[in-house]
């Protein structure tokens, strides 16, 4: 394929995938309006708590296998897939068994006993989304993200309206477990149905196994160490605060990380297959490399920017009074998640370099920030200032984010790629722009609709020259931004 046919289809993967996150972060918003009035904060608390140990064990078993199969010369080739197919099918029994035994321990040390019924139901979507085949894998190796894109939303939009309708019987954290449970398994059911492609059967190939496991290694220590560093805030806060904190936090959090989120999804299905097809053809990234991630730094800092001016006044809007703590949550990390897009988009360029080592290097920096630097902003707002110590940590989260892009930075220099002249003016710009946007929206309107409205209004406007020569490339298909 052209360098110019595989860039456009870079741009239509990259449309596609972020109106695949996009309508997903919607369906989640919607959920969550209706749920959040019929069960308690607690219950948001407990599943935050679930879904920390289930990621752990999922972080902490990861191989690589996605990436494996779209940056591996045989990533089309039967056999390769069938013993990828087979491992992950092992490893997602093995991490159900897991999630079985620590339950009653996990539950103890959190002393919140019903953790121990709900773990091991929970636990069963690892062996569910084990079952779903390597084809998945395969359009997003060729970019051909179309169907996925309706898998995903339609399989999101028929579990969460079963978890609103199990939410209005039930009013208990019972609706979130069994809702969850429903996406994955419709998830996995549909991607049979309806993805083109042959399914898996059960093989053994050394060869395969081997290749995988070389490059899988790396990216297993990464995605165990990345737990960590995403983790340590509901480790911590579920033995320090509330379930109703906890809670309360995690809804800030969830709104705040959707554009970092947004862009990382773009950046894996997206930028790091176009990065590999790049690397693999023979060619050089470094190039490509900045043109490439340009246009999905301006949509996150635009994004960012909007959050980090108006996560107040939203979440006044939008949740009950209940909520209201986690507007100045949503702010505070939606700065700290620049950082982390930064971050992301010099990882894509790292794995498809083969560089994974370096991908596990930058994170185990993240972690050990986190582990000093949380406990640090805890005690300040909690010891030193008399507050619940919730608003340092939350702040030490945001710095770590900028300890961990100073080095993965370091990474991709040493890799012959320098984004230096791009990171730093766009860095000012989101923090200009979202300052400028939260002071004209608490102090010249009266409410906090008017608030959101202004300080998207203004905050889309300074992004405007950044965007629309973007936008009207895109439109006009005056060339593949991405080339």
């Amino acid at each position: 394929m052209s360098d110019a046919g595989l860039g456009s289809r870079a741009v239509r993967g990259a449309a596609i995938t972020f109106v695949r996150y996009g309508g997903s972060q919607a369906l989640r918003l919607a959920a969550n309006l209706v749920v959040t009035r019929l069960v308690v904060p607690e219950a948001y608390g407990l599943m935050a708590l679930v879904n920390v140990l289930m990621q752990g064990l999922e972080m902490f078993s990861d191989i690589g296998i996605g990436p494996s199969i779209i940056r591996s010369k045989r990533g089309d080739d039967r056999a390769f897939l069938d013993t990828i197919w087979t491992i992950q099918l092992i490893r997602g029994t093995s991490i159900w068994l897991i999630a079985c035994m620590a339950a009653v321990p996990f539950a103890a040390f959190y002393g919140e006993p019903l953790l121990e019924q709900i773990i091991p139901i929970a636990g069963g979507t690892a062996v569910i989304a084990s079952l779903a085949p390597t084809k998945q894998w395969t359009l997003n190796r060729h970019l051909q993200l179309g169907r996925l894109t309706v898998l995903d939303l339609s399989s999101q939009t028929l579990g969460l309206v079963m978890m609103i309708a199990l939410a209005y019987v039930w009013r208990s954290v019972w609706a979130l477990v069994w809702g969850s449970i429903a996406i994955i398994v419709l998830r996995t059911a549909f991607s049979y149905l309806f993805l083109p492609g042959q399914n898996n059967r059960f093989r053994w190939e050394p060869e395969a196994r081997a290749e995988l496991l070389g490059f899988g290694r790396w990216v297993f220590v990464s995605t165990m160490l990345t737990f960590l560093s995403q983790s340590c805030d509901r480790l911590i806060f579920g033995k320090l605060l509330t379930m109703e904190m906890v809670g309360i936090y995690s809804v800030g959090k969830q709104m705040a990380s959707a554009p970092q989120e947004a862009v990382g999804h773009i950046g894996s299905n997206v930028v790091f297959p176009f990065y590999s097809r790049i690397v693999t053809s023979g060619q050089l990234l470094p190039p490509v490399f900045v043109r490439a991630r340009f246009p999905l730094l301006v949509l996150a800092g635009w994004g960012l920017a909007v959050l980090a001016a108006t996560g107040d006044a939203v979440i006044d809007v939008l949740y009950d009074d209940r909520y209201k703590a986690a507007g100045w949550v949503v702010q505070i990390l939606a700065l700290g998640a620049w950082f982390t897009v930064l971050w992301s988009t010099n990882v894509a360029a790292l794995l498809a370099l083969g560089q994974s080592k370096w991908m596990a290097a930058t994170t185990a920096v993240k972690t050990v920030a986190n582990i000093v630097l949380i406990p640090l902003g805890y005690y300040i707002d909690h010891v030193q200032l008399g507050n619940n110590g919730l608003r340092g940590a939350v702040i030490a989260l945001a710095v770590a984010e900028v300890v961990q892009l100073g080095f993965s930075s370091f990474a991709v220099w040493r890799n012959g790629l320098a984004p230096y002249w791009q990171d730093l003016p766009l860095t000012c710009y989101v923090l200009a722009s979202a300052g400028v946007g939260a002071w004209m929206s608490s102090n010249l309107v009266s409410n906090n609709i008017q608030a959101t409205l202004l300080g998207v209004l203004v905050v889309t406007l300074l992004w405007l020259p950044l965007g629309w020569p973007l936008l009207r490339k895109l439109i006009r298909k005056e060339g593949p931004l991405i080339a």
